[in-house]
């Protein structure tokens, strides 16, 4: 089986599924008309168009698809039938393209990971949600939050929310995707120190989402007590029930015997089940795990996971997967070229960024059936070089359908340059600011 070829074919057939009258600004008007670039072609130009300007990617498209200079779109049209798209038109492509695979699960759950990353782009409207002031008196510029959950077993992109800079919300993306992420499969999110909250603990419970999340250390004694957590040790793994509250009237709580179980949410504290200053009660069980780390420090773990199947040292082993969320970021920004806008619009913004994940998703799909067999006299087990391999599948996809028919893509991976696995090796992360790209269509 030609997996690739597959892979296309659902991509294709994902897009083709889709009305394109339906999926625009204004239903039953737009792309109606027979145009140079139609709803086909403006989305799988967005799809595969890569860091050149807008001419540039237009003339590689339709020398792919087989058409003469006459036939080929201007940059003002191609514009213009972008600006036909809905808002909704990329994410449901989004979603309809992922669902065409299974999963891979990890003791029976399926594995996910948040994590939320900023990315730049010029604009000449004065778009102030946008809008981020310089730290170093320069002038400023525009970025969008991307708050996105990505599966780290199939290594793709599941789901994301993309925010304005200024009104970013971590706490509020992520709660807004545990409160629709009902699945009848067991799912299991990893998350950072800046998604812990009340709200989302309680919106996972509802909904059957399990979560291991690293707590800061005084988010740790809030939750246990100050006098409670000093008393269980260097470490420990224990389980508790918290009462949450939103008054501070004793005489309506239904536990009045377990003083010390209550936590009271502020007022300004975004609590989406009670309402600020009246009566009624949520209880939550958490499981608080603090593991001590190989430097000599030591985490916080907040967990619903079994004490049993999950023991600390299992835990600490799974919240290390996390960092595959990070690595994809790397690969999404620079491989898949997603910090380099075509556009100075925010809606537009947002429509190439769910079309970079839709590519970094068909690349994924395909280099992670790619494999090295280990050879016995090798002292390492290699793994592909995803960056070279996220590359052949680009240049599969904008390939003439003739190309693809004898394209080997499978062996112009292995052909690249293989990776060596070197478990327990440690770098010092440099943090490094990244302003926004100049912008290609000039």
């Amino acid at each position: 089986m030609n997996y690739a070829k597959h892979t296309h074919d659902c991509l294709v057939g994902a897009i083709r599924a889709m009305t394109p009258t339906d999926n625009s600004r204004k239903p039953g008007t737009y792309f109606t008309r027979n145009r140079k670039f139609s709803f086909e072609d403006v989305i799988l130009h967005l799809i595969s168009s890569g860091r050149g300007s807008i001419n540039e990617e237009v003339r590689k498209y339709s020398i792919a698809n087989g058409r003469n200079v006459c036939e080929a779109p201007s940059k003002s049209a191609v514009c213009q039938q972008r600006n036909k798209l809905s808002a909704e038109a990329l994410p449901h492509l989004f979603h309809a393209f992922n669902d065409c695979f299974d999963t891979e699960l990890f003791h029976g759950f399926q594995l996910l990971a948040v994590d939320g990353s900023e990315l730049s782009f010029h604009s000449r409207q004065l778009d102030w949600d946008a809008y981020i002031r310089s730290d170093r008196g320069k002038k400023g510029h525009y970025a969008v939050h991307v708050t996105a959950v990505y599966d780290l077993m199939t290594r793709k992109y599941v789901d994301a929310l993309i925010q304005p800079s200024r009104l970013k919300n971590e706490h509020e993306a992520v709660c807004q995707w545990a409160a629709g992420c009902r699945s009848e499969r067991k799912r299991l999110l990893l998350a950072d120190r800046g998604f812990s909250s009340y709200n989302f603990y309680v919106h996972a419970g509802n909904n059957g989402l399990d979560f291991l999340v690293r707590l800061p250390k005084n988010q740790a004694e809030a939750i246990l007590g100050k006098e409670a957590s000093s008393s269980l040790g260097e470490t420990f793994d224990t389980t508790v029930t918290r009462y949450l509250v939103r008054t501070r009237r004793k005489s309506g709580y239904l536990h009045p015997e377990e003083p010390e179980n209550y936590r009271i949410i502020a007022t300004g504290t975004q609590f989406d089940f009670l309402e600020a200053g009246k009566p009624g009660e949520i209880a939550v069980t958490l499981r608080i795990v603090k593991i001590l780390l190989d430097d000599g420090s030591c985490e916080y773990l907040a967990t619903t996971l079994d004490a049993s199947r999950f023991p600390p040292e299992k835990l600490k082993r799974l919240y290390r997967l996390r960092w595959g969320i990070e690595t994809s970021f790397l690969h999404l920004k620079h491989t898949i070229g997603c910090e380099y806008f075509h556009s100075c619009k925010r809606e537009q913004i947002q429509q190439e960024i769910w079309a970079r994940m839709i590519l970094y998703n068909f690349c994924m799909e395909i280099a992670r059936h790619v494999e090295i067999k280990k050879q016995g006299t090798l002292k390492y087990v290699y793994r592909i070089n995803v960056t070279q391999a996220m590359k052949v599948c680009h240049e599969f996809l904008m390939a003439t359908a003739a190309a693809r028919e004898c394209m080997n893509v499978e062996a112009w991976i292995l052909k690249a340059d293989a990776v060596p696995i070197r478990d327990g090796r440690h770098y010092k992360r440099t943090s490094l600011s990244h302003g926004p790209k100049p912008l290609n269509y000039k």
